[in-house]
């Protein structure tokens, strides 16, 4: 029995020695191979910074319009293609006219907008996202087609990327469920993506985007197309600004009156101002909730600046909180006026 045991620990320790060594060699394997791969990395690196000052020549060279032949890119290895791709990328929102059509023509010869369609289709929806990237930088419009099929993407950041490709190029084939598309953006918490969307509606489709306004039920929808009306100065919105507003203020009293947005509305009035913008603002003034006359109020400065001492004197006697802010705020300009007098 002895014995028994005296074999099964030599055993052991045989083993034991044997995973040691194992672990050494495996150990050893592992620093040589990332030292190989270092030595090959900063070789490729150098190899890299070596190459990019010619590429970036070349294809300057390109998008003036010299030296066109192109074997010597086609030629390149993948990594150098990639640089060349990476520079038409960078470069070609900061042209136009024929230097933008040079660097356009060389992605595509350089079978760069091939490769982006082609991963389109992709399983990977950071791929396809990325491919949709570079297309909506070249502003492709040949490749609209097969963008449009992606508004079914089951990934929504596809889905919206190539919403706002199909909207900047303005596509004429392209019917966009746009009350759809804002409830989905509300469903995924991200309302904040809506404004940029409706302003690209706004400049592709302004009568479709003046009926949103019109017809939206949605406050918070129609609160970010005001905006966008205001950004954009969108003055054909004015009709439908002044009807609104003036149904606005019918609703004093009931509870719709407190979510009406009577701030970005006055500021409508402002872009073109005639009138019956006036008209609606001196009729705000005179409504009994402070924080309307106020907005009226700014507003009336803004477009009417000779009015400022009528409307000092209205708010000196106005006892409201919100009507004894804006009466300090208007006199500080001409209180800090004297004392540097």
């Amino acid at each position: 029995m002895a014995m028994v045991n005296a074999l099964v620990q030599k055993m052991h320790d045989h083993w034991a020695a044997y995973l040691i060594v194992f672990q050494v060699g495996l150990n050893a394997l592992g620093v040589s191979l990332i030292f190989c791969m270092t030595i090959i990395r900063k070789g490729s690196l150098k190899e890299t910074a070596e190459v990019m000052p010619k590429l970036h020549e070349r294809v300057t060279d390109i998008c003036c319009g010299m030296n066109m032949d192109i074997q010597d890119l086609l030629k390149l290895k993948t990594r150098h293609r990639l640089i060349v791709r990476g520079l038409i990328l960078k470069a070609v929102d900061s042209v136009s006219g024929a230097y933008r059509e040079n660097l356009e023509k060389l992605y595509r010869d350089m079978g760069f907008l091939a490769e982006d369609q082609k991963l389109l289709h992709s399983s990977s929806f950071a791929k396809r996202l990325s491919a949709l990237s570079r297309i909506d930088i070249l502003k492709d419009s040949e490749s609209a087609g097969q963008v449009g099929k992606m508004l079914h993407d089951p990934s929504p950041y596809v889905h919206f990327a190539a919403l706002k490709f199909l909207l900047k190029i303005k596509c004429p084939k392209l019917y966009v469920n746009i009350a759809k598309e804002l409830n989905l953006l509300k469903d995924l918490g991200r309302m904040d993506t809506a404004m940029q969307i409706l302003e690209m509606y706004a400049s592709a489709s302004p009568e479709d985007f003046l009926e949103l306004l019109k017809t939206h039920q949605s406050r918070e929808v129609v609160s970010i197309c005001l905006e966008v009306v205001n950004r954009l100065q969108v003055v054909e919105a004015l009709p439908i600004v002044k009807d609104q507003l003036i149904d606005g203020l019918r609703c004093e009293g009931f509870p719709e009156f407190e979510d009406f947005d009577f701030r970005r509305y006055t500021l409508c009035l402002t872009m073109a101002p005639d009138e019956e913008s006036e008209e609606i603002l001196q009729k705000m003034t005179r409504v009994e909730t402070a924080f309307v006359r106020n907005v009226a109020y700014l507003s009336l400065l803004k477009i009417r600046p000779d009015l400022k001492m009528e409307i000092t004197q209205r708010l000196s006697v106005d006892e409201s909180p919100h009507g004894q802010r804006l009466y300090r705020q208007i006199l500080e300009p001409a209180k800090a006026l004297r004392k540097e007098a």
